[in-house]
């Protein structure tokens, strides 16, 4: 199997399990809300209510479409061409420009689908 392609397995399955455990998560907390009702009244006038919390994380996470778009296409172009990176990746003559190429190839990835969040389960040479 190609390089690049174990390195974007890799990646994907990272991230289905982080997506998992995000969305199972904030299920429960929309669980807990919905309880109150008060969720149901206000949908009808267009609102819903929010924790501060998750009104602070989403204040502060920015979306780059950019950077997810060209990240998507990066991970296009590695998934239908591996062999153009594995032979990228063969030329490097050190282990930690090989390792800094997995990171980057898992990272872009991610990053084509969560977006800044990539970084949580990427970040640089962990």
């Amino acid at each position: 199997m190609s390089h690049t392609k174990e390195l974007i397995e890799q990646a994907l399955d990272k991230l289905e399990k982080y997506l998992e455990e995000k969305h199972l998560t904030e299920d429960l907390e929309v669980a807990s809300m919905k309880r109150t009702g008060i969720n149901r009244w206000l949908n009808k006038f267009g609102m819903h209510v929010l924790r501060t919390k998750e009104w602070e994380m989403l204040k502060q996470a920015p979306e780059n479409d950019f950077g997810k778009l060209s990240s998507f296409q990066f991970y296009q172009l590695a998934k239908k061409q591996p062999e153009a990176f594995d032979e990228t990746y063969n030329v490097l003559a050190d282990k930690e420009s090989k390792k800094t190429f997995d990171w980057y190839v898992k990272y872009r990835t991610a990053y084509a689908f969560i977006g800044e969040r990539a970084y949580e389960l990427f970040s640089f040479l962990q």
